[in-house]
């Protein structure tokens, strides 16, 4: 049985697949121990936050400080603080421990402020209500006092307001009886008038049938 003679063109096309087939081995390890290194990476980061600092975004760190987020970068910029992106693609900046206490160091001092306030007694809460008490009392007389002030002040308003009104009908109908009065003297003074002129005419006529009466000798 004879067996079968590989030509050269499978030799060669055999040769030709197998650096690409290593190229992607190769490939393919590369992309695994770079997910390890992040894995690594992530893992010095916790590592830090809990011996050192904390790997924070910019929104925990604008949350931590009490600022927005636009102070937050700034911040960042200023101190020159390490940054880098997780396996998510989010920026997160190593923030040293004394840069950590901020807030924190403000609620312990709030605390300790109100920790260090000492209790009212019932006693003493007596003591400070009762002037309250007095204060309050003396306080709703004066109101009800302005109250009555406010309403007589405003009754005496009321008052002038209707008087005002009153007098302007009397001047409203005093103004239309001068008007009537008014066109009475004007038709008498036309009459008048008319009356003179009547009277001229007749006296004009008179004399002048005198004259003619002379003329003829009558």
């Amino acid at each position: 049985m004879s067996l079968p003679v590989l030509s050269r063109s499978n030799t060669s096309r055999r040769s030709a697949v197998r650096p690409k087939r290593a190229a992607s081995q190769l490939l393919r390890r590369f992309d695994r121990c770079r997910q390890t290194c992040r894995m690594d990476r992530s893992a010095d980061a916790s590592a830090d936050e809990t011996t050192d600092g904390r790997w924070l975004s910019y929104a925990e760190l604008a949350n931590l400080r009490g600022i927005d987020h636009h102070s937050a970068r700034r911040l960042v910029s200023r101190q020159r603080w390490r940054r880098q992106k997780d396996n998510h693609g989010v920026v997160r900046i190593y923030v040293p421990p004394e840069h950590l206490g901020h807030r924190r160091r403000h609620r312990e001092a709030s605390a300790d402020t109100s920790a260090g306030t000492p209790a009212v007694r019932s006693a003493d809460i007596s003591t400070v209500i009762k002037p309250l008490e007095d204060a309050i009392a003396a306080l709703r007389e004066q109101l009800a006092e302005a109250n009555s002030r406010v309403e007589a002040a405003e009754a005496r308003a009321s008052r002038a307001e209707a008087t005002r009104d009153a007098q302007i009908a009397a001047a409203d109908v005093f103004r239309d009886r001068i008007e009537a009065l008014t066109a009475e003297l004007r038709d008498a003074r036309q009459a008048s008038e008319e009356l003179r002129q009547a009277d001229m005419a007749r006296q004009a006529r008179g004399l002048l049938a005198r004259l003619r009466a002379a003329l003829r000798g009558e």
